[in-house]
């Protein structure tokens, strides 16, 4: 059975369709994703936007810890400038909850992975 990433604790608040990846760490024991996520309403971070800005932003991490297996269906190396002069890798258009495994894509690539844990941290 399938679920959205937002039955996942800790996600109920998220929009990672809009959300930026900044980056992959993926050389140690754990798989993290650097981000600049967009809260919705309902999160206790919550700020109304800049008048620059169509969402609340906040920096953080989603951490992928001690996965019992990784595996990238697809790379890529696609990088993209925001109107700030940031790069970052695209949005995370996909991020399903099958059983153990969880199946992520966006533009950095197509991701399957089964962690033990996963944690979402601000900065």
């Amino acid at each position: 059975m399938m679920n959205s990433y937002h039955e996942i604790s800790g996600f109920e608040s998220l929009y990672l369709e809009d959300s930026y990846v900044l980056g992959i760490d993926d050389s140690g024991e754990d798989v993290v994703f650097i981000m600049e996520f967009v809260l919705t309403e309902q999160h206790p971070k919550y700020s109304e936007p800049n008048n620059s800005e169509s969402y609340c932003y906040i920096k953080g991490k989603i951490k992928f810890i001690k996965p019992k297996s990784v595996r990238w269906l697809n790379r890529s190396k696609n990088r993209f400038i925001d109107k700030n002069g940031e790069i970052d890798l695209g949005n995370i258009d996909t991020f399903i909850l099958d059983g153990d495994k969880i199946m992520l894509n966006g533009d950095w690539g197509e991701l399957e992975i089964s962690p033990n844990q996963i944690i979402v941290e601000y900065e």
